[in-house]
């Protein structure tokens, strides 16, 4: 049997791991008459910036770093009587491979990393009500 100690902490001020220096988001929102119903369209961006997946000093955990990236998100659709809302979406429409988390395997073992790719572009209809 062998035992194996991993020390996985850092040092003062560093980063916690996944934890980006900058990120943001903006979003915008239009609503218009449309005839008897109330139309809307908008549009959110966001960005994060790059992370690491674990402290400097960790033993024997490879630091994976994980690259900025943004997306664009699209929305458009109707809203009736203020009850009904109709809307078509396009979440990630630059359909950008992002990296999201990525999960190391210790140095010790030898293993690659398993890294988590965001949504591909995704279309589609939402509706909802209120009761």
């Amino acid at each position: 049997v062998v035992a194996v100690s991993l020390k996985m902490s850092g040092y003062a001020g560093e980063r916690l791991p996944n934890t980006p220096k900058f990120t943001t988001a903006l979003s915008g929102d239009y609503s218009f008459p449309l005839g008897p119903v109330q139309g809307f369209a908008g549009a959110t961006y966001r960005f994060v910036g790059t992370r690491f997946t674990s402290f400097d000093e960790s033993q024997g955990v490879p630091q994976w770093r994980l690259p900025s990236y943004s997306t664009v998100d699209l929305r458009a659709g109707v809203s009736m009587e203020n009850r009904t809302r109709l809307e078509l979406y396009v979440k990630n429409a630059t359909d950008r491979a992002a990296q999201l988390n990525a999960l190391t395997q210790t140095a010790l073992a030898g293993g690659p990393a398993e890294v988590d790719i965001i949504q591909p572009r995704t279309v589609g209809v939402s509706i909802s009500t209120k009761f």
